[in-house]
């Protein structure tokens, strides 16, 4: 029983001092608090002050954005078709009061009816999400495909482009665009906030880490989204970090890729912007950029670098 005893003491040490050593590798730089009370940090491993990386912890709401069949003029609801509410690419203000989506939907669906042309009294914005053509006299108008497989659907944008112009561009630069069903991306937080002001942008490179089923995804920052929200994630990211394979056909299946109460740990390496970009954006070229960020910092496989953010958690 005595060495039963021993033995067990021995284990515990052996595996307390493991945990130390792998994890107890985080040095915070700066930190500060994204409201009402997720805790944001930036980091290093010590002695390596050039490589930084903002950690935090969130869930993360599903982001359609920039997927071809994210809105359709005739599904305003995203119940049949889009994958997404018309009211999360519009505002609808009448005179000058910004209206309720119940309200708001109406409005844009006279909108559409009327030839894209604004009811009386009402102000709508759509051209930041929706993307824009011309009509035969020259007036901007959303742009509806009309060839293809998601004939009839609006084009979608996001911020982060993937640089290509004229015919590459595709109908409505819907190739332009990264696809959030495939492209795995996260959308930071828009206004001023801390993990900003810590150096976080468009285009810089992530990695997201789901603690319940160990599963370990790279991103790219891709777009902005409302001020009071950290963060969304792509339907391409969150499909990963949820062990889903199946692409939502409606917005309520899209909505169940939320992640809910999980937490996600989430490092974004800021700057990385600039670090051998590659465009247009692909799962692998991605993959391929944050494996060399992360030689670069000594962490010698993702998995070494996900031990380094869960020290960070502590």
């Amino acid at each position: 029983m005595k060495n039963r005893m021993v033995c067990s003491v021995l284990v515990v040490a052996l595996l307390w001092s493991f945990t130390v050593t792998a994890y107890g590798q985080c040095n915070v730089i700066q930190q500060g608090t994204f409201a009402p009370q997720q805790k944001v940090k930036l980091v290093s491993r010590p002695g390596a002050p050039a490589h930084k990386v903002i950690f935090f912890r969130t869930s993360l709401r599903v982001n359609t954005d920039g997927a071809p069949n994210s809105y359709h003029p005739d599904d305003l609801t995203g119940s049949v078709k889009a994958i997404n509410n018309i009211c999360n690419a519009i505002t609808v203000k009448r005179n000058g009061q910004k209206l309720s989506c119940a309200n708001a939907r109406p409005v844009f669906a006279e909108f559409v009816a009327n030839n894209f042309r604004e009811p009386a009294g009402t102000k709508i914005t759509w051209h930041n999400v929706i993307a824009a053509t011309k009509d035969a006299n020259g007036r901007k108008i959303p742009c509806v495909f009309k060839s293809g497989e998601f004939t009839g659907y609006f084009g979608s944008l996001t911020s982060l482009k993937n640089g290509l112009t004229g015919t590459a561009a595709g109908e409505c630069e819907h190739l332009n665009q990264l696809d959030q069903r495939i492209i795995p991306a996260f959308v930071l937080p828009g206004g001023d906030n801390i993990v900003t002001s810590l150096g976080a942008g468009i285009g810089d490179l992530v990695v997201a880490f789901n603690p319940a089923n160990d599963v370990v995804s790279v991103a790219v920052v891709g777009d902005l989204g409302p001020e009071e929200t950290l963060g969304e994630g792509s339907v391409g990211l969150n499909m990963i970090l949820l062990g889903k394979t199946e692409q939502p056909t409606t917005y309520d299946k899209a909505k169940r890729l939320d992640t809910g109460n999980q937490a996600m740990l989430i490092g974004i390496i800021p700057k990385s912007r600039t670090f051998n970009p590659q465009r247009p954006f692909t799962k692998q070229n991605l993959v391929d950029r944050v494996n060399q960020w992360l030689t670069q910092a000594g962490f010698s496989n993702q998995q070494k670098f996900v031990d380094f953010l869960k020290s960070c958690s502590n």
